[in-house]
């Protein structure tokens, strides 16, 4: 139980400001996609910024030297040949360190990093992805121009004179609804919003 006292402790709080159980869901829903999107990316940019520094010393171990040698002797420093001929491992490995962040973490003319446009790709990446699966969801009944999980799987149901049951209805946000003053997506249920003070507004 103590495993789970912070997800109960969100659960209380949620069903206290009187949330329904479809947005809890949805709420924990943000909240798993997120982390796990926050430790995938993680894992890809680890790689990728491996690749990013190997690529700009030609993946030759050559060229790193010749970069600090060039570097050892624009600084004209006693002190720094006496370090790298004492120990040229440790240097090479404080010398790669600053040039990598140097190179990753350093901001462009368009105020964008190496690292934040490699992130930026695989976010993107990551949400079209989910996008797809979300689209693609198995037994919807297409109802009011909109894609809904049924409870009757025999896609002729209506037909057949069986009513359309959804089962859970989707965050508006799916649908394109954002929040007017973050425009965030909204993470709320129609049937939560349409009993709440919230108002709505249409554009093109």
């Amino acid at each position: 139980m103590e495993v789970y006292k912070g997800t109960v402790w969100c659960m209380f709080i949620s069903v206290f400001e009187s949330k329904t159980e479809n947005v809890i869901a949805a709420l924990f829903f943000k909240d798993a996609v997120t982390k796990t999107t926050i430790d995938h990316v993680a894992d890809l940019l680890s790689i990728d910024v491996k690749e990013h520094v190997m690529t700009s010393f030609s993946h030759e171990k050559y060229s790193l030297m010749k970069s600090i040698m060039i570097e050892l002797a624009q600084l004209e420093n006693f002190e720094h040949y006496i370090s790298f001929i004492m120990d040229p491992s440790e240097y090479a490995r404080v010398w790669v360190t600053k040039h990598m962040n140097e190179t990753i973490f350093n901001r462009n003319h368009d105020n964008c990093s190496t690292y934040g446009i490699l992130a930026k790709r695989h976010i993107q990446e990551l949400l079209t992805q989910l996008v797809e699966c979300v689209a693609k969801a198995t037994r919807q009944c297409k109802q009011n121009n909109e894609d809904k999980p049924c409870r009757n799987t025999d896609k002729d149901h209506v037909q057949q004179g069986f009513k359309h049951k959804c089962i859970q209805r989707r965050p508006h946000g799916i649908g394109g609804f954002r929040n007017i003053h973050d425009k965030k997506l909204a993470v709320e249920f129609c049937n939560f919003q349409v009993s709440s003070k919230a108002s709505f507004k249409f554009h093109d």
